[in-house]
């Protein structure tokens, strides 16, 4: 698909007519005639524009690139078929004494015969496009004569940019070919040079191919019959490489066009960094772009045009930078980027003005907000045919224009430039912070209009969007996008930072406002369960953004609620131990000096925080538990102090007693030992108490 910029052109070139004069004379005497002035430019014929002269034409245009010129035949015969009218002793003769054959302006080398006769040429009246060749026609054609002329002339190489219908050069020719005939009456056959690329538009031609040419030709044309000639010879073009990055771009220029070609060169070496910037996302042409020097928009009414399969720009030969940026900008903006042909002429149109500015130079904007026409979102490719294919293309490129330069006026150029973005990247405009939700489509108007409001921050898109881009039969989606808009707003406050499901933000990026608005209560539901766990939890935990997470990806109402019946029971079960913990007895903190329940405890903070909730539940469980283990092991503990006290009691009181005085002796009462023995020895020490 290509996608151009308008430019404004005359749907037709006016022909030139002649006049009959008329004779009165009386009968059998010399005849006296008096002549018609010049003939005035007039439109077009649609129908038998001389009545009275039969008019049959032969029209031969040969192309001749090497000499920048074509060679024009027209071979014109000519009947009246006026009779003489007898009133009283007069007969009335009609006749003809010239003939206007127009000619585009700028023809030269007019010349005319008839018979071998050389005939005068003058030129009459021109409008800026045709000018009339008066044929003195020797003799005068009265009733039932019949003459032959044939005019010639060339249609030479015109300065670029001089506005002329027909242009040709050693790599270009374009020309309109056209006849004054009667309907059905007239044939054409234009020649061209073997292995140039042709191309008609408007009427149909016939192609054939002979040896030495390329033959298109037509005859028993009817009375519409209008069509334009493109031939080109791109192997003559003059061509200039630039780098962009990684990339190559290639200026091809119309020989001897000095001028366009150092301008194009110029604005594209600093045209499409700026493009870049502005836009915020890298060139997207995979290849060479080649920018190539041409009418050939012209012919259908457009400035230029953008063909991304072949890489492809065209752009007359104006020096006009806002018309060549915006052909760069389809780069970006065409049916990869957006569906629908006015966002992608809307924004390159935009970025265009907004990269001149960026470039130093004065800012084009919109001639003012556009009166009544068909709706945006109706403007498709055109039928060029159409007799109101004018009126559609000129609302449709000023309108698309308005909307986007007005949109930019309240958002800004970066915000605008956040919403391309995010249509490249197919997100979709209900995203949560936590998810990387894709459309995994291109982005059509009802995405660009979300992106606007929800990535853009657009307050005014709505109405705009009413204003000009939807049909009147999209109007009851818009104000049923509105009531879902506000149920949604008010359950994106409830969420307090968290965005809704997925299973809300789903059918509200497909527009399924129907399912969007039928899930939004389970989803309120489900920030009141969650607001609950946060006042159970108070200061004994957090959910954390995994836990944020969950919930903002869950896919249907059965899956949030089994969710929060999970985060509860986890909540509960750290409420349920944190309690514990702090309100464990002296025992149970002399024994959490053995038994470890802080540890349990953080270990479920730190799971449910993480949206582990099983994790949680377990380890808060285990906290608990510990507690209980924990008083035991405390009563243990001082059991086991006691005892040791008492046994270092017992210890101490034993070895005092063992210090003591020693009791008395106990009288013998048996025989008494017999007396010990003299010492024979040092005398053994006497004890005594106290000693």
């Amino acid at each position: 698909m290509l996608a151009g910029a308008l430019v404004g052109l005359p749907a037709s070139l006016p022909a030139a007519a002649s006049a009959p004069g008329t004779a009165a004379s009386a009968p059998d005497a010399p005849s006296t005639a008096s002549v018609a002035g010049a003939p005035a430019a007039a439109a077009l014929p649609t129908e038998d524009r001389t009545p009275g002269l039969r008019y049959v034409e032969d029209v031969v245009y040969a192309v001749d690139l090497a000499g920048a010129a074509v060679h024009v035949t027209h071979t014109i015969t000519l009947t009246n078929e006026v009779p003489n009218r007898v009133t009283d002793a007069y007969v009335e003769r009609t006749y003809w004494p010239e003939i206007g054959v127009p000619v585009l302006v700028g023809a030269t080398g007019l010349s005319a015969r008839s018979d071998g006769r050389v005939l005068s040429v003058r030129t009459g009246d021109s409008n800026g496009y045709v000018v009339a060749a008066v044929i003195d026609l020797v003799p005068d054609l009265y009733f039932g004569d019949t003459q032959t002329v044939t005019l010639t002339y060339d249609l030479p190489q015109q300065p670029p940019r001089s506005g002329a219908a027909a242009q040709v050069n050693t790599a270009f020719a374009t020309f309109p070919v056209f006849t004054s005939a009667d309907p059905g009456l007239a044939s054409v056959t234009v020649t061209l040079p073997r292995g140039v690329g042709v191309e008609v538009v408007g009427s149909p031609l016939q192609i054939t191919e002979t040896p030495d040419a390329i033959v298109l030709s037509g005859s028993a044309l009817p009375d519409d019959f209008f069509a334009t000639i493109v031939a080109r010879d791109d192997d003559a073009l003059v061509s200039r490489d630039l780098t962009f990055g990684d990339a190559l771009v290639r200026v091809q220029a119309w020989p001897g066009d000095d001028v366009w070609l150092d301008f194009a060169s110029d604005l594209l070496d600093r045209g499409l960094p700026a493009l870049e910037t502005a836009i915020g996302i890298d060139w997207p042409v995979d290849g060479r772009l080649d920018v190539v020097e041409t009418v050939s928009p012209y012919v259908y009414g457009y400035a230029g045009w953008y063909d991304p399969s072949s890489r492809l720009i065209e752009v007359g030969d104006a020096l006009d930078a806002h018309v060549m940026l915006h052909e760069v900008a389809h780069a970006w903006f065409n049916q990869g980027l957006f569906e629908g042909r006015w966002i992608n002429e809307a924004l390159a149109e935009e970025f265009a003005a907004l990269a001149m500015v960026d470039l130093g130079m004065e800012r084009p904007v919109p001639d003012g907000a556009p009166g009544p026409g068909q709706p945006l979102n109706e403007w498709g490719n055109p039928t060029l045919d159409a007799p109101e294919t004018d009126e559609r293309e000129a609302h449709g490129y000023a309108a698309s224009w308005w909307v986007a330069r007005t949109l930019v006026e309240e958002i800004g150029p970066e915000a605008m430039a956040d919403v391309v973005q995010a249509a490249a990247a197919q997100r979709s405009p209900y995203a949560a912070a936590t998810s990387d939700d894709r459309l995994r489509r291109v982005a059509d108007w009802r995405t660009f209009l979300d992106l606007l409001q929800e990535v853009g921050g657009s307050a005014d898109a709505e109405q705009v969007f009413r204003d000009l881009v939807v049909a009147p039969g999209e109007v009851p989606l818009l104000d049923e996008r509105a009531a879902a808009r506000e149920a949604y707003a008010r359950l994106v406050a409830a969420g307090g930072g968290w965005a809704p499901p997925a299973f809300v933000r789903g059918p509200m990026a497909d527009w399924d406002f129907a399912a969007a608005t039928a899930a939004m209560p389970a989803a309120a539901e489900g920030f009141e369960r969650r607001d609950a766990v946060l006042d159970l939890l108070g200061d004994a935990g957090e959910l954390g953004l995994p836990v944020q997470e969950d919930v903002e990806a869950a896919a249907s109402p059965g899956e949030l609620a089994d969710l929060l019946d999970r985060v509860e029971a986890a909540a509960e079960a750290l409420v349920a131990a944190d309690a514990a913990v702090g309100g464990a007895n002296p025992l149970a903190r002399l024994g959490m000096l053995v038994v470890d329940a802080e540890t349990d405890l953080a270990a479920a903070r730190a799971a449910l925080r993480d949206g582990a909730y099983e994790s949680a539940a377990d380890a808060a469980r285990g906290a608990e538990v510990r507690v209980g283990t924990a008083t035991v092991v405390g009563g243990g503990l001082v059991a086991a102090v006691l005892l040791l006290v008492l046994v270092l009691v017992a210890l101490v009181l034993r070895r005092r007693r063992g210090r003591g005085v020693p009791p008395p002796p106990v009288a013998w009462q048996g025989t008494p030992p017999p007396p010990p023995a003299a010492w024979q020895g040092t005398p053994p020490t006497t004890w005594r108490p106290g000693a």
